[in-house]
């Protein structure tokens, strides 16, 4: 019965600090979690689908990149938001980085448009969170 008891708290807890925060940071809090747990699933040598190996972490990116980046600024500047201009140049620069630059460069990287997609989607992610942000301040 105690375990009953301290599990609703933790999860009463947990239900009421989530409900409080800003739908970003809801959105770098599960990008991270999910992307820690594939690394640690991957860590583990556990098999998981190619749709995950391939292209996760590409989604993933832009989100934790964005919401760190967000969080630093706002440290700084509190009103801080990004604008769409400064999320395509994000992206631009991520994509022309990793998809054109790193494959020349090093072996271990290879240059895939679906990545370049996998970043906007992720980017489109967060610029649509952000837009709910501004919407219920």
């Amino acid at each position: 019965m105690e375990w009953c008891i301290g599990y609703w708290c933790f999860f009463g807890l947990a239900y009421f600090f989530f409900t409080n925060m800003s739908y970003t940071r809801r959105l770098w809090i599960v990008s991270t979690a999910i992307a820690l747990i594939y690394l640690g699933l991957n860590a583990s040598h556990y098999s998981l689908p190619a749709v995950f190996n391939n292209h996760l972490m590409d989604i993933l990116c832009m989100p934790v990149v964005l919401g760190i980046i967000q969080g630093v600024m706002q440290f700084v500047f509190p009103s801080f938001r990004f604008t769409v201009l400064m999320l395509v140049v994000l992206v631009l620069g991520y994509s022309l980085y990793f998809e054109c630059y790193l494959p020349q460069v090093n072996s271990r990287y290879t240059a895939d448009l679906l990545d370049v997609g996998c970043y906007l989607i992720g980017s489109g992610l967060y610029a649509f969170f952000q837009h709910k942000d501004r919407l219920v301040t």
